[in-house]
């Protein structure tokens, strides 16, 4: 099973918040989709995102469910223009954003 995943960082232009993401493909297709997301009183480790973030997609793949929705609107704040509402995501839907990242990375 071939992982995927990519990084969101606090921007000076967005505010947007640090947040790992990982993908788990199956074959072509996106089985899963884990997210972590690091609180600004937490320090950054790229290393402990994606491990949170890579145990909830094989959690979501292994139930074959969402699970961990996220509440909090600022959580929800770091994530604009995604289509990101869970933390650990069986077959999720993509943003474009997340598209045009996974058509990149295959080639």
């Amino acid at each position: 099973m071939k992982e995927r995943f990519y990084y969101l960082r606090k921007s000076e232009k967005t505010g947007m918040h640090r947040c790992g993401v990982v993908f788990l493909m199956v074959g072509d297709n996106v089985g899963a989709r884990g997210v972590s997301l690091c609180n600004e009183l937490d320090p950054f480790s790229k290393t402990c995102g994606i491990n949170k973030a890579k145990g909830r997609a094989m959690k979501a793949l292994e139930r074959k469910s969402n699970s961990f929705p996220i509440l909090r609107e600022e959580a929800l704040e770091k994530l604009p223009d995604t289509m990101i509402s869970f933390k650990s995501e069986y077959v999720p839907t993509l943003s474009d954003f997340e598209i045009d990242i996974l058509r990149e990375k295959r080639t």
